[in-house]
């Protein structure tokens, strides 16, 4: 990754990680995880006892205190320069 943003002219680049964590179900990564096992029934992925599973089980752990799940984003910024010449 970091040559890629090389190649394409940035200089002075970062990284930062940021990480988002979700322990109910009103957390946005979680409202991800109910979109994902949607996606993937409606996609043919998995069959709908499989989704019903998956998300039963999702459930049953924040029911009972037992759900974590976290993602890490990483940022990437840079500085891209170019000569004017008059």
């Amino acid at each position: 990754m970091w040559g890629q943003m090389v190649a394409a002219g940035l200089r002075d680049v970062s990284v930062t990680p940021v990480v988002a964590v979700a322990h109910d179900e009103n957390a946005s990564l979680t409202f991800s995880l109910w979109r994902a096992a949607e996606v993937s029934r409606n996609g043919g992925a998995i069959t709908s006892d499989e989704y019903d599973r998956w998300v039963s089980g999702l459930k049953s752990h924040i029911a009972a205190g037992r759900f974590f799940a976290s993602i890490v984003y990483f940022i990437v910024r840079g500085n891209r320069f170019s000569l004017c010449i008059p």
